[in-house]
């Protein structure tokens, strides 16, 4: 017995057939529910992944529309362009202007005599450089207070005409230097920046002692006050500092560079040629084109997506069958919210502009979207704003003097009263210094403050005498603003003088209790200035209520709570009491948009549905696990008792052939 190696050798069966095909029978039924359920939850998974996708595509074309700066876009033109270019901003408000050119901002060019070559030595020393305007009339220079004067100095070492380039542009003194060579020789040319104001002034410490003769490097001394050669003006001005003039609808404007801003909201020009008298026109324009395309991808998109919901939940009366998403529950969600918000006007508007059905977007019996452009051209024709008002999130202000900022996620749709019981206001440092002439000389002209926190470094007042309180104003002003500490971390400061009082006052450029300055230091003769050591008045934040709950103040920005809350708005200026009201709309878009975020979010019912499909699929492969194990199991069960049956019938075949053998030998067994 202990012989058998194989089953199937003591009953002469297929013991490994048998139990193969038994383990298969068992497995069949229960392996063709699996792979079903799993093919079914694969297709509806991927069914779900393509109506995910077309979500995002809709949500991507309504986020066009969700901005106001989608709205606020312009277009411009420009009747002759040979003139000047202009590009616009959102701020750019719709119209018609007149334009004239009549000169454009130039840079004053001086240039040296010819010298033999680059390598030329010119002469050591010091250039001193002073920008300003030069009136020819009056022979008259006058240096520009905003501007520094700077000292280069020229070594013996870099004394050649490159040398003496290369010091300048080191220098980055508000001038460039190159050399030019005119046929006979090398000539340095000095370039200013354009613009008036930065004419050039250059007297000469030489190293020859003599700062006006044309020797040496005084041979690069210019003084336009000066007459003639040898006197301290010995370079040459082959291009006069210029001003930009033009005129916009008959107003005179002047700015030192071809690139004008400032005239216009949200518009800069860029000057191209002039036209004395002939004036051209800009016209800047609603950019309806591109919001009328926004709108028609919207409607578009939406009815893609709802041909996708449509298909994937479709039921065929004929056939008796759904689609693989028929009933789900997440697509009959998702469905009716996006369906009943769009059916719905926009909570907030007055206007008759509230719905989508007042700009000629309606609804076909299979749930598209129908668009009337004749209706929607009227509406974009009649009030941008209200149009824009029915996509995107807006506020407005009934009071010229109260803009809206931005309003927060917890910020209710609504109309809010203002009112405001304290206006904001700067930190101020006054000095009575009473009328007259002032002086400044070396003993009152240095000082230090602290602007809204920050140290200056040492400010030094250029020198002067007879200056009204009114000159003395503008020289302290412009002195404190080119302070490198104080502009890098962006402080500013204006100076006034108050003719009838006698009062000096410098106030920081930021409202608010953060607001402040303060003199720090002084030298000995400061006070002659009206500056002492001490503190300037301390600024006031805004105060007053929105909506009728008291609001938090900072500078002149005012921020809601309650349902205002996250509400922010500005007040520039006006009066105290009730300031009239800011309304809060958010419009289809945005509400969509903020709608759509919840069905893709982690939590959403479209994520949810995913991730249940998701789960099954994962279910379904452990329970193939399981019934894999369980069939190992009826194997080896079955494997055993075929085996055990198998050497059972051995057994008892040996037993047989045993008992034949022996009757065999029996003495009354007849052979015949």
């Amino acid at each position: 017995m202990a012989g058998i190696q194989a089953p199937g050798v003591g009953s002469n069966l297929d013991i490994n057939s048998i139990v193969t095909q038994l383990v298969s029978a068992e497995k069949a039924p229960t392996e063709k529910r699996l792979n079903s359920d799993e093919a079914l939850a694969q297709a509806r998974l991927s069914t779900l992944g393509i109506v995910k996708s077309s979500v995002s595509d809709f949500q991507s074309s309504i986020r066009a529309l969700a901005s106001l700066s989608a709205f606020q876009s312009k277009t411009v033109s420009i009747g002759n362009e040979k003139l000047f270019s202009a590009t616009v901003s959102n701020a750019a408000k719709a119209g018609q202007h007149s334009v004239e050119v009549k000169q454009l901002a130039q840079a004053q060019k001086l240039a040296s005599k010819s010298f033999a070559g680059s390598s030329a030595n010119v002469g050591s020393g010091t250039l001193n450089i002073q920008f300003g305007t030069y009136d020819e009339d009056s022979n008259l220079f006058t240096e520009n207070a905003a501007k520094p004067s700077k000292s280069i100095s020229i070594t013996p070492q870099n004394s050649s005409l490159q040398g003496i380039r290369d010091a300048i542009n080191s220098a980055k003194a508000g001038l460039t230097a190159t050399i030019l060579n005119d046929g006979t020789g090398d000539r340095l040319v000095l370039s200013s920046e354009s613009g008036a104001a930065n004419s050039m002034r250059i007297t000469v410490t030489d190293d020859d002692g003599d700062p006006t003769n044309d020797s040496g490097l005084s041979q690069l001394a210019f003084d336009p006050e000066a007459v003639g050669v040898g006197s301290g003006k010995n370079m040459e001005q082959t291009l006069a500092a210029r001003d930009a003039l033009l005129k916009v609808d008959g107003i005179n404007i002047k700015r030192p560079t071809n690139s004008v801003s400032g005239v216009l909201p949200g518009v800069t020009f860029d000057l191209k040629d002039i036209a004395p008298d002939a004036p051209t026109t800009l016209t800047i324009g609603e950019n309806k084109t591109s919001i009328k395309e926004s709108v028609e991808k919207f409607v578009n998109s939406f009815n893609e997506l709802k041909g996708v919901l449509n298909k994937a939940t479709k039921f065929d009366a004929e056939e008796k069958k759904g689609s693989l998403l028929t009933g789900d529950s997440a697509i009959r969600s998702m469905n009716s919210q996006m369906q009943r918000l769009m059916g719905d006007m926009v909570k907030g508007l007055t206007a008759d502009v509230r719905a989508l059905a007042d700009i000629g977007i309606t609804s076909a019996r299979d749930g598209t979207l129908l668009l009337d452009n004749g209706k929607l051209d009227k509406a974009l024709n009649t009030n941008i704003d209200d149009f824009a008002a029915l996509f995107a999130t807006t506020g407005r202000s009934s009071d010229s003097l109260v803009s809206y900022v931005k309003a927060g996620s917890e910020t209710k749709v609504g109309s809010y009263a203002v009112n405001i019981t304290q206006l904001a206001t700067q930190s101020s440092y006054n000095s009575t210094i009473g009328n007259g002439l002032f002086t400044i000389d070396a003993n009152n002209n240095t000082f230090k403050l602290k602007v809204d926190g920050t140290q200056s470094d040492l400010i030094t007042l250029s020198l002067g005498s007879d200056l009204t309180g009114a000159e003395l104003a503008g020289a302290l002003q412009a002195q404190i603003n080119k302070d490198t500490a104080l502009k890098t971390a962006g402080r500013s400061v204006t100076v006034s003088f108050d003719e009838v009082n006698g009062v000096m006052a410098i106030k920081s450029a930021r409202f608010g209790s953060e607001s402040s300055v303060d003199v720090t230091q002084i030298s000995a003769g400061s006070s002659s200035l009206g500056l002492t050591i001490r503190a300037g008045t301390a600024g006031l934040d805004i105060a007053g209520t929105i909506g009728g709950f008291p609001a938090s103040g900072l500078g002149t920005r005012l921020t809601g709570a309650q349902d205002a809350a996250g509400l922010q708005i500005d007040v520039a200026g006006g009066s105290l009491g009730d300031r009239g009201t800011v309304g809060y709309t958010k419009g289809y878009a945005e509400q969509l948009n903020t709608l759509i975020n919840g069905f893709l979010s982690s939590d959403g019912v479209l994520t949810r549905r995913m991730n249940d499909f998701t789960q099954r699929i994962e279910s379904i492969g452990e329970s193939r696990v399981k019934l894999n194990e369980r069939m190992v199991s009826l194997e080896e069960r079955l494997r055993s008792q075929f085996l055990a049956m198998d050497l059972m019938v051995s057994q008892m075949r040996s037993t047989g052939d045993f008992l034949t053998g022996q009757l065999a030998t029996l003495p009354f067994t007849n052979k015949n």
